[in-house]
């Protein structure tokens, strides 16, 4: 019976281990997760500048080239 016991005691001390090191790598894959949005973030911010610069230099030639036709 004492040795049922130790045994019992030996395998609840692995499953205590093996829940530890999951939540740690859990915990890391969290905290990558949330840098992860925050990158993802940033770039749709300077996606949406970039977009917004395009749209204006677009503009800008286009009223170029129609003056361009007025004054040809």
């Amino acid at each position: 019976m004492e040795v049922e016991i130790d045994e019992e005691k030996r395998r609840h001390a692995e499953t205590v281990k093996i829940l530890r090191k999951k939540e740690r790598q859990l915990k890391e894959l969290m905290i990558q997760s949330e840098d992860d949005h925050k990158n993802v973030q940033l770039l749709q911010e300077a996606l949406d500048k970039a977009n917004q610069k395009c749209n204006l230099y677009k503009r800008q030639l286009q009223e170029q080239v129609i003056w361009l036709n007025i004054l040809n």
